[in-house]
């Protein structure tokens, strides 16, 4: 059977206004351009990670608005399993107001709207339908985050953690049941942070030794990747999984020649493409320094890729145009 992941996350309406620069306090700014597009960091990393893989199965958990039923459409359009999605009929589908200026970046305010009204007996009836092995993909955008991976370590499930946006209270996410974290710069200050209890900041030490301090912090946590943006990413594993295995590195270039439109998903892009070809290449029994160096890798195109394109899931790349993009990389 092939492996199954189901994502616990967000669905919104990405509102984008395009602007010459990021508006500051007390200013008033005309936008050039504006458009709206699907999008929530959980709807993005679901659609990643079916275009990602076909020998993956992919379910997808969360909640709309009765205004947010075209985005379960869409998910349903890119064969993701939709049946754990609820619609609210007196709470709005979650929204993002996204500013982007003239060199693609971006700077985003969330509303959370229908994304707050999952319930617990919404989460445990989800996961009843899942068994040992299984992946728990979540980030940050729904209510009751630590009471889903609490209830997904009860069944046995696998679990990756991307932390965005960072929690308010460091302590209220259980990073001792996450099996890998995918951070931002920012994110991976923000957990060593948290784990040291110390005000100390990234660029004080190299990113081999915060990573190894983070897993070192986490005897359970297999491996934490950190995105750098245009500076590609750094990661740091154990081999064999085990809480004191020795650790290996892996440090991989953003995609060359890449062409920025905007950057709002492809770090979602990078997520759902790691983690759906790491355990494609794991139920092949393809080993695990091989299985994240490879998924690592397509992840690292693909969401360069993202960034040629505007929007968040429009611009999300299928699986044969990531792999002629990287062998053009590799030409």
């Amino acid at each position: 059977m092939s492996p199954r992941i189901v994502c616990f996350g967000s669905l919104n309406i990405d509102q984008v206004f395009t602007v010459a620069s990021m508006v500051k306090r007390g200013e008033t700014i005309a936008s050039t351009a504006f458009d709206q597009f699907p999008g929530g960091k959980g709807a993005n990393q679901s659609v990643a990670l079916a275009r990602a893989s076909k020998d993956v199965s992919v379910f997808h958990a969360g909640c709309v608005g009765a205004d947010g039923r075209f985005l379960v459409d869409l998910l349903k359009q890119n064969k993701i399993n939709t049946d754990s999605i609820h619609v609210s009929e007196t709470t709005q589908t979650g929204r993002a107001i996204i500013q982007r200026d003239g060199d693609g970046d971006n700077a985003i305010i969330l509303v959370h709207g229908a994304n707050f009204d999952i319930s617990t007996t919404h989460i445990h009836s989800t996961l009843d339908a899942f068994r040992e092995g299984d992946w728990l993909l979540i980030q940050n955008e729904i209510n009751h985050v630590s009471h889903v991976i609490q209830a997904a370590k009860q069944r046995n499930l696998k679990v990756l953690l991307n932390p965005a946006p960072s929690p308010d209270q460091f302590h209220s996410i259980p990073w001792e049941l996450v099996d890998i974290l995918v951070v931002n710069e920012g994110e991976a200050d923000s957990v060593y942070r948290g784990l040291k209890s110390a005000d100390l900041r990234l660029e004080d030490h190299s990113r081999q030794e915060l990573a190894a301090t983070i897993l070192h912090s986490l005897p359970a946590l297999q491996a934490i990747i950190i995105t750098l943006g245009s500076n590609g990413v750094s990661a740091a594993f154990r081999e064999a999984g085990a809480a004191n295995a020795q650790l290996d590195y892996i440090t991989k270039p953003a995609l060359t020649d890449c062409k920025v439109i905007d950057t709002t998903g492809a770090g979602d892009t990078f997520v759902g493409y790691f983690l759906a070809n790491f355990t494609s290449l794991q139920d092949q029994a393809v080993d695990l320094n091989t299985a994240f160096q490879e998924a690592i890798e397509l992840a690292v195109v693909a969401s360069g890729m993202a960034c040629e394109t505007e929007g968040a899931i429009p611009s999300i790349p299928h699986w044969e145009a990531v792999v002629q993009r990287r062998m053009k990389q590799h030409q």
